[in-house]
């Protein structure tokens, strides 16, 4: 089967071929595993799932490889693994870990039969198997706040928008500071000038948001901090103060912005006490430190309130427009992929055999006299006898077929990478167990069963060729009886 390939795949990538004693089977599952970003189609935690393992770490889009959390293997044992990054930047490799793995698309072409397409189709696959069948619930939170609204300013092109403004800014404040006779100052503005501008060079270079956000932040509170004890520009610049709660509110977490909010406001709390005037000997006079300390604490209250406000409306958008898709891809009734969903699987999986030449099968089965059901117990009664199907069809089928309520009582599976015979024998197992299931209706039972056709995607056949093949079959099932599995007749090739 597909999933056990995969599997086998992944557990020869495992052991280093130099050297299969270098890692204990006890722990192979906790090794890290490094993969570009670039070089595959998916986000962190799908592939997570994907390879069973919470140790596997995405890498950034540079030309070496990177690890946004700094949990990266040894540098010098990773050079002697059979998968080697093609380009290791050291200074990346903060701390020394177990023996780990960095897999690229080169490498793994080399390693695998199936190729680094097979294994982005297989991945594809998971992933559609994983939202198709998924129930309709509230997704969470955290995971929607990961989207962006159209309109909604970027954090990396906030960032870069806000130094662009702050660097000139600091140079010209540098400027006068340098002719009020303060060098000190001067310096420590171009400085941070210069730190602020190298925050974007290195984001436009490597593309690290969490390196970028990090550094622009520690850079801001670092030069608040200075304004608000020298008493920059006769103690007027403290007042540059207020614009920073609105702007950590909008690039950090909401916890983030309250901390460093809060942490922000007791260090003005303790500059303007009567121990922080013995310590710093601060200039500002008792009615301005009382208006500041009311009206900064105001501000940040204001701040995360709109913040919040914003974060839930933003988060009712995505939500909804995520409720649309789904209903927009699902059948209400089952729950499974409706007409629409399924034909756009068949058009990814068909692209996926013209590409590889993997052959896939669909079966399209019917629900035998169901109309009579309907007449004679009603429609609540065929209802149920569909949810039963339904439910039947989902749990005979594997992880990566898709199943799709065709249309009334018909149903549609696609199997991907399955010969003909193989089909045939799963439609058999489908229609077997729905057989020897059946509904009460008024004290009765109503047992249901199926009609299917089965059909193998042959040559270069259309969609609609196939769906028609598929479609005579299910038509020969019902001639010939009923309740059975009937295999479409061979295509004729197209030149």
């Amino acid at each position: 089967m597909l999933l056990n390939q995969l599997v086998a795949i992944w557990d020869a990538m495992r052991v280093p071929a130099n050297n299969p004693a270098l890692v204990s089977d006890n722990l192979r599952s906790k090794l890290p595993v490094l993969i570009r970003e670039t070089d595959f189609p998916g986000r962190l935690d799908d592939m997570k799932d994907l390879f069973l393992s919470g140790n596997v770490n995405a890498c950034d889009a540079s030309d070496h490889y990177t690890d946004l959390s700094g949990q990266l293997p040894n540098p010098v044992v990773a050079l002697a693994l059979p998968l080697q990054p093609m380009c290791i930047n050291f200074d990346q490799f903060k701390r020394d870990r177990d023996v780990g793995y960095v897999l690229t698309q080169s490498q793994f072409t080399k390693r695998s039969s199936i190729g680094w397409q097979g294994f982005c189709d297989i991945y594809q696959l998971q992933q559609h198997h994983a939202y198709m069948n998924q129930p309709a619930s509230r997704t969470p939170d955290a995971e929607l706040s990961q989207f962006r609204v159209k309109g909604e300013i970027p954090v990396p092109a906030l960032i870069n928008g806000l130094t662009c403004a702050a660097v000139p800014l600091l140079v010209f404040f540098a400027w006068r500071s340098s002719g009020h006779g303060d060098p000190l100052t001067s310096r420590l503005l171009l400085a941070f000038a210069a730190l602020l501008a190298t925050n974007a060079i290195v984001f436009l270079s490597l593309g690290n948001k969490t390196l970028q956000r990090r550094a622009f932040i520690t850079l801001i509170i670092a030069l608040f901090t200075y304004l608000a004890i020298q008493a920059v520009e006769d103690g007027s610049a403290i007042i540059w103060l207020f614009a920073y709660p609105p702007i950590i509110f909008y690039i950090s977490e909401a916890r983030v912005g309250i901390l460093a909010c809060v942490g922000g406001w007791l260090a003005v709390l303790f500059l303007f006490s009567p121990l922080g005037d013995v310590v710093f000997d601060s200039p500002y006079s008792t009615s301005f430190r009382l208006s500041m300390i009311i009206v900064l604490a105001f501000e940040m209250a204001t701040c995360y309130i709109l913040d919040q406000s914003r974060r839930r409306s933003k988060l009712g958008l995505i939500r909804l427009a995520a409720e649309f898709e789904y209903a927009a891809k699902h059948d209400a009734l089952t729950s499974l992929a409706n007409r629409r969903e399924g034909l756009e699987q068949l058009e990814t999986e068909y692209q996926r055999y013209l590409r590889n030449g993997r052959s896939f099968s669909v079966l399209l089965m019917d629900i035998d006299l169901f109309k009579n059901v309907n007449d004679s117990y009603g429609h609540q009664a065929g209802d149920d006898m569909i949810v039963l199907v339904a439910r039947t069809v989902t749990g005979q089928s594997r992880k990566v077929d898709t199943i799709a309520r065709w249309g009334g009582e018909e149903f549609l599976v696609l199997l991907p990478e399955t010969a003909l015979t193989e089909a045939a024998a799963t439609a058999e197992r489908i229609r077997s167990a729905v057989a020897s299931q059946g509904i009460d209706c008024a004290g009765k039972r109503v047992t249901a069963t199926i009609s299917i056709g089965v059909a193998c995607i042959q040559g270069s056949e259309s969609i609609d060729r196939l769906l028609q093949r598929a479609d005579e079959a299910l038509y020969q099932a019902k001639t010939l009886g009923r309740n059975r599995v009937c295999q479409a007749t061979e295509a004729l090739h197209q030149p």
